[in-house]
Formats: C-alpha cells, structure tokens, sequence
C-alpha cells in the first residue's frame, strides 16, 4: 500500500479579512497583535479571482474567501520563493518523514507560479531522496486540459498531472444521459 497525502500550496483558509471601506489598501501588520496573528506578508492581498483563466489574476488572486498564499516571484528559471514558501516547503518534508509518505497530490497547480511549483518539487525530491525515497511522487492538480497540464509538469519536475478541464461537467453530462459516455 502507498500512501499519498493531498496538499494544496496556493492557497489557506480564511485568515484575515479585507478592510472594505478601503477596497485599494489592505491591513498593515501590527506589531502588537498577539501572537498567532497571521501575517499579511505571507499573502498577496490582491483580492478575490473573478476570472480563473486570466493571467495574473489566476496566480494572485484569492481562491473565493482562502487567501493567496505569496509564494514567491521571478522568470521559472530564477524564481525567488517566498519565506511563506520556504515554510511550506519545510512543514511537507517534515510530514514525508514522520508519516512515511510515498506521495503528494498537489492541488490547485494551476493557480501557482511554474517556478513556486519547480522550488518545492526541487526541494522534496532532494529531501525524499536524502531520506531513500527515490520513488516520491509528486502528481500537480490542474483545472487546465490535459496539453496544459503535460507542459506544467514537464516545466516544474511534477512526476504527474492531472488536467482536469471539464471532466466534472463531462461527468454530470453522462450521469443525466445527455452524452455518451464513450467520449
């Protein structure tokens, strides 16, 4: 049996909320807040995605009330990943060697930068291998088509990827027999 754990980088739960009277100005961190606040570094704050196929919304942007983890920026090649990243990063090698762990399922690959996702498969490959995991897979979820998920994985080290497109609507229209199901 493997064991392959489901992690999403892109995006946390609804931590902080936006101040609304002022939709062009976000919180600026309080060096009195107690601890355990999060920090609004660590996000990029630059409100809600309305359009999921519009680059750099689609990267940037808040996946509806989870917010936008900043991973980083820079071309692929010189990617500069973020301190958020960096922890992430840490916290998931941690998990592969305390819960002997043979993969992740990253989701939501399509909302990060190619170069976030090349930086952490770089560094849990090279973690799972020091450990003698020389077989950690590492699948990308994309909302994308299929074309599109190959040239993410082939351009970020994923071992996989799962283009998703319309598969779900794809389903619906099978189950309610208004396709065939061959297609």
């Amino acid at each position: 049996m493997r064991v392959i754990l489901d992690v999403v980088l892109n995006h946390a739960g609804d931590v902080f909320a936006y101040d609304l009277s002022d939709p062009d100005r976000y919180p600026p961190l309080d060096p009195n807040a107690p601890p355990g606040t999060v920090d609004p570094g660590a996000f990029s704050r630059l409100g809600r995605i309305a359009n999921f196929d519009y680059f750099p919304e689609t990267t940037q942007g808040d996946f509806f009330s989870l917010k936008d983890i900043h991973q980083g920026g820079g071309p692929t090649d010189e990617y500069v990943p973020s301190t958020a990243l960096r922890a992430i990063s840490r916290a998931y090698c941690w998990w592969l060697a305390f819960a002997d762990l043979d993969g992740f399922r990253i989701g939501t690959v399509k909302h990060m930068d190619p170069g976030a996702t090349r930086f952490f498969t770089s560094v849990i490959h090279e973690f799972a291998q020091s450990i003698g995991k020389d077989r950690f897979m590492l699948v990308g979820e994309d909302t994308g088509s299929r074309a599109d998920a190959i040239q993410r994985m082939e351009l970020t080290g994923l071992d996989a990827a799962l283009g998703l497109a319309d598969v779900q609507y794809q389903i619906e229209q099978v189950a309610k027999g208004r396709s065939d199901p061959r297609n």
